[in-house]
């Protein structure tokens, strides 16, 4: 045990890095040493001091039709501005009576958690949205990917289908988690995903059928991936650890281990992090 004061902000991280579970567990070891924060979009901060309650709609574009009932077509630098959420298109065709939007072109949605970028989709005043062959971004958990479609359910879900996802800012796409379909609970902070493979510089390394992982930096309790291996003294050897998130500054992982040739074991480990110490049992 060694005094923290010099160390403890490398463990904090740490701690967090290994118990992601799942498939983010083996991606997030990489993503300690090499991902960065990117630059924050400065139009974020005037939309966190807006009204999320607003109910009134700003519209701005470079020629539009407006028709007696509210509804209008708008092409050229098209910005829409309902309370803390802004959409950005080349074209859109506004419903009033349904409050709903169709865009088209180059299209971009942005609000104080989520970012996407896309090739036409729509947007209802509900909160829900659909984006075409998208790029997104979790602002406030430092996950981005690509989809060719995102659905934002309710404000809080998002859907993915034939998606690619990090943990890495743009420019290191090392550790890429790619999958058939993910959906993104950014309340729970917890995804699920199907069809899931873990990529390394484009070489799958795991595969799984079904996965549920934190999202961003949580960590989650829950069974990490096997081991596979064998050797001349212990045969085949399989390893399967199952990782207990207690709190903020313990944690413990228990591997249970099966030789071929000597039989079974379980290996506990133990993890705490204090004001002053930190150590491991």
């Amino acid at each position: 045990m060694k005094p923290s004061d010099r160390n403890a902000p490398r463990h904090r991280r740490l701690l967090t890095a290994l118990a992601l579970g799942s498939i983010a567990a083996h991606a997030a070891a990489a993503d300690e040493l090499q991902c960065r924060a990117a630059p924050e979009d400065p139009r974020l901060a005037e939309l966190r001091q807006a009204d999320p309650t607003d109910p009134r709609i700003d519209i701005t574009s470079d020629s539009g039709e407006l028709g007696r009932s509210g509804d209008a077509n708008l092409s050229g630098n098209v910005r829409i501005r309902m309370g803390q959420r802004l959409l950005t298109a080349d074209a859109a065709q506004i419903d009033a009576e349904k409050r709903s939007v169709e865009l088209q072109g180059a299209v971009e949605y942005l609000d104080p958690t989520l970012h996407v970028r896309g090739q036409g989709g729509s947007f209802e005043g509900g909160g829900a949205g659909n984006f075409e062959g998208a790029e997104f971004a979790l602002l406030d958990r430092s996950v981005r990917g690509a989809a060719t479609e995102v659905t934002l359910r309710d404000q809080a879900i998002l859907d993915l289908k034939g998606v690619r996802y990090t943990a890495c800012p743009p420019g290191n796409d090392d550790w890429e988690i790619k999958a058939s379909t993910i959906a993104i609970d950014q309340k729970r902070n917890i995804g699920t995903g199907r069809d899931v493979r873990l990529e390394f510089k484009g070489v799958p390394i795991i595969y799984t059928p079904w996965i549920s992982f934190p999202v961003g930096d949580q960590r989650k309790s829950g069974l990490l991936f096997p081991t596979i291996g064998s050797s001349g003294r212990t045969g085949t050897q399989i390893a399967v650890p199952w990782y207990w998130n207690i709190a903020p500054n313990y944690d413990a992982t228990f591997t249970g281990r099966y030789y071929s040739s000597r039989g079974a074991r379980i290996d506990p480990e133990f993890r705490y992090l204090t004001e002053s110490r930190h150590g491991m049992v």
